[in-house]
C-alpha cells in the first residue's frame, strides 16, 4: 500500500495522527528583492551581524488542542529526544498509539529516536521523498514564516540583537492558535 493510501486509511478510521516537521528561522529572513524602476535601484546592505539561525520543533493534529512547538539551535538527535515527550503529553491516554507524520531527516531514523518512539506508543511513518505536501505542518511552517518577515520587516531596522529576533519569533509563534 502506497504512504498516501495509508495515510487516507489512517484519517478515513479516526486514527490520532500527528504531523511532526522542522524549520528553520533567521533574522535575515526579509524579502530582498523589490520592484523599482531602473534609475532607481535599491541596494540591500546585509549587517556583518547575521544572528544564530533558530530551529523549531513543531507538532499539529486534529487530536491536540494546540500545535506543540520546541526552540532548539539545530535539529539533532537529542532535541528528537526531547521533543517527542512533548508530544505525547498532549494526549490523555497513555496507552493509545499514535501515528506520527515526519520526514526522513537523519535524526528520525536514530536508534534512539525510534526506541523511544515506540515506548511512548509512537508509529512512526517517514514520508516519500520530495511529498511535503503529505505533511500537514508544512502548510504552518509557511504561515509562520511569512508572519515573521512582516514582523521583521514591520521592524524597520536595519540591525536586530539575536534577543530582538527570538522575540519577534516568539510573538509570531504564540499568535498561533487552533482553527476555531
Amino acid at each position: 500500500m502506497t504512504f498516501a493510501l495509508h495515510l487516507a486509511r489512517l484519517v478515513k478510521e479516526r486514527q490520532p495522527l500527528v504531523y511532526m516537521d522542522e524549520a528553520s528561522f533567521n533574522m535575515w529572513m526579509r524579502n530582498n528583492r523589490t520592484w523599482t524602476r531602473p534609475d532607481c535601484s535599491v541596494k540591500w546592505v546585509f549587517p556583518k551581524f547575521r544572528g544564530a539561525g533558530v530551529t523549531l520543533f513543531g507538532a499539529v493534529s486534529q487530536y491536540i488542542h494546540n500545535p506543540v512547538f520546541m526552540k532548539a539551535k539545530s535539529t539533532n538527535r537529542n532535541d528528537m529526544l526531547k521533543f517527542l515527550p512533548l508530544v505525547r503529553r498532549q494526549f490523555v491516554d497513555s496507552d493509545q498509539w499514535v501515528y506520527l507524520v515526519l520526514d526522513n531527516h537523519r535524526c528520525h531514523h536514530t536508534k534512539e529516536v525510534t526506541d523511544l518512539a515506540r515506548s511512548l506508543r509512537f508509529e512512526l511513518m517517514f514520508l516519500p521523498p520530495y511529498c511535503p505536501e503529505l505533511n500537514s505542518i508544512e502548510a504552518l511552517w509557511g504561515i509562520l514564516k511569512r508572519m515573521v518577515k512582516k514582523q521583521l520587516v514591520a521592524n524597520r531596522q536595519v540591525t536586530l540583537s539575536q534577543e530582538q529576533f527570538e522575540a519577534v519569533l516568539q510573538r509570531c509563534v504564540d499568535s498561533v492558535t487552533p482553527e476555531q
